[in-house]
């Protein structure tokens, strides 16, 4: 009798193979996936997309690639040569410096963007250290900066600072008067007993300076004298040179009149001395006294600076004499303090010749800020005020004093905007050139600049021509001869001043709206323009006129020029001749 099988039995015969072939198939595949991408091959690519590469690589390797559209930029071409380098090395140098990466499942590559970094916040620090002289004496009033950003401090009384959320490492910048500027780099090792030990400027300190009739040392008079050298940094278009001091020298304050191109300056040095009496400094140009009056041939409302005149270019350097000793020698005049203006001279070298050309624009601030009333709105508070007027006091319709309405003697046509019309922009173009050289025995400075400048007022305008010379001959160890010749040529358009009694921009805000410039038949409106009516009169009075034919008749009247020439030879012995 057959004995029938086991299940049990049957079960393991027929599924330990299955269980066996299922457990082989992953490592199967893993090995021939490892295999596969130890597989080297070569590729040569030139002038192609990302793209296009990627389909040479799989028709090479066998590798399918995977990634979105838009991933790749199609203007950008990309250069690949390789030789005998796997998979992954050829993909590596081919995403090198990109922003992509790439994963490999089997014979499948996904591409996509690598995720961004995430920055770790930079840790702030607290620097603490000491100010100090050669002396180790400390240094009160120091200024401690860090470079590149605007935290500060100064130094205490026992030279000590503080400087707190600081990003290290950190670069300071640590100066004060009379000594050499120091720059510091602070590391996490040295941000908490950081010493810095400042060095006496003696270049500066132990120079002499003329003062009068004798000398003394700059460090004695630190205060007292202020220089400015002009050069690129700090030369800015300006129409005087008074102008270029606004802000760059302590203890000076410069203002002008108002807009108006070349307007007056008004100069105090350690504030106003006098009430009555004038308030202005002496100007001295290249040793020659000049006094800053009016240059205005006819008054009309405000003043114009005559040191309009001097081209701004051919100045070398300005300095302001603040007290009684360094302004001695030019007696009561320089009771106001001094201005020493001096003009670039040669200098011994090759010739150099210089050409600069310089433009710019104004514009009427804030035009817009000021909302003015319409004809519609104009009339309607006119009107309403003049039956105010008229029950305020009870009168009727035939008495003398009675007020009628107005209406607008224009009817339809378009409002004038008088604060457009009135004003432009201004334009500026300056060109300046000059030649400069010398030898030992000889140097000389020639140059000659053009201004031309636009107010932001129609009319006014201001242009201006100088030419200069300046020559030194030494003709021996002790005798040195000089020349220096300007002539400055100005023609200033101006408009009239609030001095008297009235402005452009009063009577540009003030005309009304329902006025026009000028009569259909181009004439000046007037009262007389129009229909002898009280109830359409546009003006105020039998007299009035707009302001744009106030600015035009000033304009053909408000046109001064001057002429400037000044030379002088200067002998300078420089020993006593045998």
């Amino acid at each position: 009798m057959k004995k029938k099988p086991d299940f049990k039995t049957w079960a393991a015969k027929i599924l330990r193979p299955l269980l066996l072939t299922l457990l082989c198939i992953p490592a199967f595949s893993s090995t021939a996936s490892a295999q596969s991408e130890r597989k080297v091959f070569s590729v040569s690519v030139e002038n192609k997309s990302m793209s296009e590469t990627l389909d040479e690589i799989s028709r090479i390797s066998g590798y399918s690639f995977f990634y979105y559209d838009g991933l790749f930029s199609s203007a950008r071409k990309v250069p690949l040569k390789t030789t005998n380098l796997t998979i992954r090395q050829t993909l590596d140098k081919l995403f090198e410096g990109s922003e992509n990466t790439y994963a490999i499942d089997g014979q499948q590559v996904f591409i996509r963007r690598a995720p961004a970094k995430k920055q770790q916040a930079p840790k702030s620090e607290t620097i603490t250290g000491w100010v100090l002289d050669k002396n180790n004496a400390p240094v009160s009033g120091a200024t401690v900066i860090v470079a590149g950003t605007n935290k500060g401090v100064t130094s205490g009384i026992q030279g000590g600072f503080q400087l707190s959320d600081i990003t290290l490492p950190a670069t300071l910048n640590i100066s004060f008067l009379g000594y050499e500027p120091r720059t510091v780099v602070v590391t996490p090792q040295n941000k908490d007993q950081l010493t810095v030990v400042l060095n006496e400027e003696s270049k500066l300190v132990d120079d002499i300076v003329v003062v009068g009739y004798g000398t003394q040392r700059r460090g004695m008079v630190s205060s007292a004298i202020s220089k400015m050298v002009v050069d690129e940094n700090n030369q800015r278009q300006v129409a005087s040179p008074g102008q270029l001091l606004q802000g760059r020298v302590a203890g000076v304050i410069s203002t002008t009149g108002s807009g108006n191109l070349g307007s007056g300056e008004r100069m105090s040095i350690r504030g106003i001395s006098s009430i009555s009496a004038g308030n202005e400094p002496l100007y001295v140009i290249d040793g020659i006294p000049i006094t800053n009056e009016d240059a205005n041939i006819f008054n009309f409302g405000e003043t114009m600076s005559s040191m309009a005149t001097i081209a701004v270019n051919d100045i070398e350097s300005i300095e302001v004499l603040k007290d009684a000793a360094s302004a001695a020698i030019y007696g009561s005049r320089a009771s106001n303090g001094v201005v020493l203006i001096t003009t670039k001279s040669g200098r011994e070298g090759k010739a150099t010749l210089r050409l600069n050309f310089q433009a710019g624009i104004s514009q009427f601030p804030n035009l817009r800020r000021v909302k003015m009333a319409n004809s519609k709105q104009y009339i309607e508070a006119y009107n309403e005020g003049v039956d105010n007027y008229n029950r305020q006091y009870g009168y009727q319709v035939g008495d003398a004093d009675y007020q009628v309405h107005i209406q607008n003697p224009f009817g339809t046509m378009p409002d004038t905007d008088w604060m457009k019309i009135g004003t432009q922009l201004g334009r500026s173009y300056n060109v300046d050139v000059s030649v400069s050289g010398g030898n030992a025995k000889t140097t000389y400075y020639v140059g000659g600049s053009y201004n031309d400048q636009t107010g932001v007022i129609r009319t006014n305008a201001m242009r201006k021509a100088n030419l200069k010379a300046k020559v030194t001959q030494k003709f021996a160890k002790w005798l040195e001869v000089g020349a220096n010749v300007s002539g400055n040529y100005m023609k200033n358009d101006q408009i009239p001043g609030s001095n008297i009694g009235s402005s452009i921009l009063e009577r540009l805000i003030h005309q009304r709206p329902i006025d026009h410039v000028y009569t259909p038949g181009g004439g000046d409106i007037t009262p007389a323009a129009l229909p002898n009516s009280r109830s359409t009169t546009p003006c105020r009075s039998s007299t009035s006129r707009s302001p744009i034919s106030r600015i035009t008749a000033s304009w053909a009247i408000s046109s001064p020029s001057s002429t400037f020439s000044t030379t002088n030879c200067k002998f300078r012995p420089t020993t006593t001749p045998t």
